[in-house]
């Protein structure tokens, strides 16, 4: 464990937020390089990413704040983000997903080719999240006769953060090469002349829901809805939201997101 990679008198640099910083830097260049092959105006591709960091930090901390209120007690609490931190990141994923759903349908571009190189992009940036959360140690894991002391105490528990990382390496490659090959696929295309753009996102949504799935039941859980946590049961929903939006979409027309956005307009 790392969590401080310098500390030289008033100045502490933290592990977790270099890793941070180079992960919006190469999931920014991503998601530039993406939208470049794309033919997508620059200034547009780096307005879609700020303003979804934007949404990501707002929505996930209000998300936060509605979910922990208990913890929170006062109002200071809550705008207190550096005293007391904490983001709601499924919450957060969802508002940033809607909102560029809506600005790439604003800019003309598909949206579901945007969500595919967004996922990529937002990979990439898991990996170098995963890795800072590796040397800080911020999961604690279950104890766990096989596992590692921590700094928590000196219980052994299972290594989450690992777990994490794992994960992160496995689904960057993956959505990585159903972005790039989805339309090669006969089973997702199957009679249709061209496979629609979206299962990459959706294969991404899938592998979060593995994750939070595993997280929940590998970790420290206060919050169960009986002998189930909390965090398992939204995973098993993005998963099967996931599988729905494959099968509703591999070979017809996308009809749930062009849905929302006829509504977006009446």
């Amino acid at each position: 464990m790392l969590p401080v990679l310098l500390h030289v008198g008033p100045l502490t640099i933290y592990s977790f937020g270099v890793c941070l910083f180079f992960g919006l830097l190469f999931g920014l260049y991503t998601w530039w390089k993406l939208g470049r092959d794309e033919h997508w105006e620059e200034i547009s591709l780096f307005d879609a990413f700020f303003l979804s960091l934007l949404v990501f930090f707002v929505v996930g901390r209000i998300g936060y704040i509605a979910l922990n209120w208990a913890d929170m007690h006062v109002w200071w609490r809550a705008i207190g983000v550096l005293s007391y931190p904490g983001l709601s990141y499924p919450l957060g994923i969802g508002g940033a997903t809607v909102f560029l759903g809506f600005f790439s349908h604003q800019q003309g571009w598909e949206v579901r080719k945007t969500w595919d190189g967004a996922a990529v992009a937002l990979t990439m940036v898991l990996v170098f999240g995963a890795i800072g959360a590796l040397l800080s140690g911020m999961s604690v894991g279950i104890p766990w006769r096989w596992g590692i002391v921590t700094q928590v105490d000196a219980v052994r528990r299972f290594p989450a953060d690992v777990w994490s990382v794992v994960w992160a390496i496995l689904a960057y490659v993956i959505v990585f090469a159903v972005r790039k090959n989805f339309r090669f696929y006969a089973w997702y295309r199957r009679e249709s002349t061209v496979a629609k753009d979206g299962l990459a996102a959706l294969v991404f949504v899938a592998f979060s829901g593995l994750f939070y799935g595993v997280m929940g039941w590998i970790t420290v859980q206060t919050v169960r809805l009986g002998p189930v946590p909390l965090m398992s049961i939204i995973g098993v929903g993005l998963i099967i939201i996931a599988i729905v939006g494959i099968l509703l979409q591999r070979g017809g027309s996308g009809r749930i997101t062009n849905g929302l956005l006829q509504w977006k307009h009446t």
